[in-house]
């Protein structure tokens, strides 16, 4: 199987934007992330085994460069991963907001590690087994970073709402 450059950005391109914009970069700062990534994928795309599922080599990669970006540019690591589970309705957009900030903030007082797990489960859908190939710990450590979070958020927004 050969991919090419333009098959991957046309595929993944959306995806990858969407991580790097969930962690607070600005559009234009996700953009030029983004043609790094994309450069970095075009250089080393010949070392990559196309039997291989693409997606966790192209999210090291957009990890990398991100925490590559936040470290030169001093930004703190924050994401609004609550944007992902909201729906916007005429009904209901009052409660949502108030609810959507209220986990917002609380998932902002979450661990960084605990909320990078966070964003590559449910906001990029990588599997426990292509989020610990990412971060390089076991895969049991990221279910239970990712269990921690979910009593840790129980916990707090039972008290919060």
């Amino acid at each position: 199987m050969h991919l090419s450059l333009d098959e991957i950005v046309k595929t993944y391109s959306k995806r990858v934007f969407g991580y790097l914009f969930k962690m607070k970069i600005s559009k234009e700062d996700c953009e030029d992330i983004l043609q790094e990534i994309f450069i970095r994928v075009q250089k080393n795309l010949d070392k990559f085994d196309l039997d291989k599922n693409i997606e966790p080599w192209l999210f090291t990669i957009a990890r990398n460069e991100k925490n590559r970006f936040l470290n030169k540019q001093n930004k703190s690591f924050s994401f609004d991963l609550s944007k992902a589970f909201t729906q916007e309705t005429p009904e209901s957009i009052v409660i949502e907001k108030t609810t959507s900030e209220i986990v917002s903030d609380e998932i902002s007082k979450l661990s960084p590690s605990q909320r990078e797990i966070l964003l590559l489960k449910f906001n990029s859908n990588l599997t426990f087994k292509e989020i610990s190939k990412l971060l390089d710990i076991k895969e049991s450590t990221v279910k239970y970073r990712l269990y921690d979070c979910f009593i840790i958020l129980k916990r707090r927004l039972r008290h919060a709402i």
